[in-house]
């Protein structure tokens, strides 16, 4: 609970450093970056 809320200050603070338009296009690698971590680690996808 408290690293979930960590990471949205986090990750609104980043947004404030890079501009929020530049932080959406980090929005579409999330899903591509846990796939891959969890193919790493073994875990089925899908």
């Amino acid at each position: 609970m408290i690293a979930g809320v960590l990471a949205v200050f986090a990750w609104n603070d980043g947004n404030k450093i890079l501009k929020p338009e530049n932080g959406m296009l980090f929005m579409n690698i999330v899903p591509v970056t846990t796939v891959t971590i969890s193919a790493i680690q073994g875990l089925e996808v899908g």
